[in-house]
C-alpha cells in the first residue's frame, strides 16, 4: 500500500513539475516574441529583428515555413561577418494577419515595405531559407538586389513530402491540440538531448541512412556552434500556436501554379540544395539551374534539409559568406 501511494505521489508530483516547466517556458517565449521589433506596414505591425552593426551591408533574412523570425539567430555567422541581418516575419506569423488572396509576391513586397520603414534604401542581400525561398526570389525579381543566397528553397509549386506530414511528428505539428505540448517538448529535449532530438530530425527530413546520420549527430553534439544552432532552429518553432496559421496558408498558395519571373534577376545567385534533402525535392534546385544558368550551385549532402549541419557544413557557410563579399566587392 505504501509503496502503490508513494509512487501515485511521485507521479503526481511529476506532473506538477512538467506542468510548471510548460509555464515558465511559454514566458520565455513570450518575452521573446514582446522583444521583437514591429514595422508598420499596409498589413498592419509585422514583428521582425534587426542585427548586426548599423552600417553593415545589408541582408534580407527569409525564414523557412514554420520557422518565426528569430531564426535568424541559428546563423550568428552573418552579424558577426559585419552584416547587418534584418530577419522579416510573413502573414499568418505571430500575429500578422492574412488575407485569402497572399501569395509569394505579396510576401515579398511585405519584405519591401519594412526595409522602407527602417530606412534601407538601395539594393540588399537577400537570404531564403526553404520555404522562405519564394518570397526571397520575387522580392529579388521585384526589388534592388545585390545578391541573392537560397538554401534548400522552394522554387516553384510545392507540397510537403507525404513521409514528414504523415509522421508522429507531422501529425501532431498538424494538431492544433499537440501544438503546445510538442513545441514544450521539442524545447526540452533539443536542449537535454540534442543528439536524440537532431536525430529525429534528420530521420524526417531526410533521405540520409543511419550510419550517416549519426555521423551528423556526433559531429552537431561536439560542436558548439553548430549544437547552439540547431537549439535556435528549435527555438524559433515555438510556440507553433504563433506560426501554424502562416505555414498553413503558405501551403496553400504554394500548392498554385505560381512561378517565378526568372529574367527579372539579375544579381549574382548562390543555391545550396543538398542531395539528401527530404523536405524540398531537388526538383527546385534543378528548376533553379535550368533558369538560372549563371547561378552557382552546391549539392552536398550535409544534414539533408538541415544543410548547415553536420561536417559539411562549415563549408556551406563559407561559400555564403565568400558569396556576399565578392557581391559587394563587385
Amino acid at each position: 500500500m505504501r509503496v502503490g501511494a508513494t509512487l501515485r505521489a511521485a507521479s503526481a508530483g511529476a506532473v506538477a513539475a512538467a506542468a510548471f516547466d510548460v509555464l515558465a517556458w511559454r514566458r520565455r517565449r513570450q518575452r521573446v516574441e514582446r522583444a521583437f521589433r514591429r514595422a508598420p506596414t499596409s498589413r498592419g505591425p509585422v514583428p521582425y529583428l534587426d542585427l548586426g552593426p548599423r552600417d553593415g551591408p545589408v541582408v534580407l533574412f527569409s525564414p523557412g515555413g514554420g520557422s518565426g523570425v528569430d531564426l535568424v539567430h541559428a546563423y550568428p555567422w552573418l552579424p558577426a561577418a559585419g552584416y547587418r541581418v534584418i530577419s522579416v516575419s510573413r502573414p499568418g506569423y505571430y500575429g500578422v494577419p492574412l488575407s485569402g488572396a497572399d501569395d509569394p509576391g505579396t510576401q515579398a513586397d511585405l519584405y519591401a515595405e519594412v526595409l522602407s520603414s527602417t530606412g534601407v534604401r538601395g539594393p540588399v542581400h537577400v537570404f531564403g531559407v526553404s520555404a522562405g525561398g519564394p518570397a526571397a526570389l520575387l522580392h529579388a525579381a521585384r526589388h534592388p538586389t545585390r545578391s541573392l543566397v537560397l538554401w534548400c528553397a522552394v522554387t516553384g509549386p510545392y507540397a510537403p513530402a507525404s513521409a514528414a506530414v504523415e509522421s508522429p511528428l507531422g501529425r501532431l505539428v498538424l494538431s492544433p491540440r499537440g501544438q503546445v505540448l510538442l513545441s514544450w517538448l521539442l524545447a526540452r529535449t533539443t536542449r537535454a538531448a540534442p543528439a536524440f532530438a537532431l536525430t529525429s530530425f534528420l530521420r524526417t527530413e531526410s533521405s540520409l541512412d543511419a550510419a550517416a546520420i549519426r555521423e551528423v549527430a556526433r559531429y552537431v553534439h561536439g560542436d558548439d556552434a553548430q549544437r547552439e544552432s540547431f537549439a535556435a532552429l528549435i527555438d524559433s518553432t515555438t510556440p507553433m500556436s504563433r506560426l501554424y496559421p502562416g505555414m498553413m496558408d503558405e501551403l496553400r498558395a504554394f500548392a498554385e501554379p505560381w512561378r517565378v519571373p526568372w529574367s527579372q534577376i539579375r544579381a549574382p545567385v548562390l543555391a545550396v540544395h543538398s542531395e539528401a534533402d527530404g523536405d524540398v525535392p531537388v526538383a527546385h534546385v534543378e528548376r533553379l539551374r535550368a533558369e538560372l544558368p549563371d547561378a552557382r550551385v552546391l549539392t552536398p549532402r550535409a544534414g539533408g534539409h538541415l544543410v548547415w549541419l553536420g561536417p559539411e557544413g562549415p563549408s556551406v557557410v563559407r561559400a555564403t559568406l565568400d558569396h556576399l563579399a565578392a557581391a559587394d566587392d563587385g
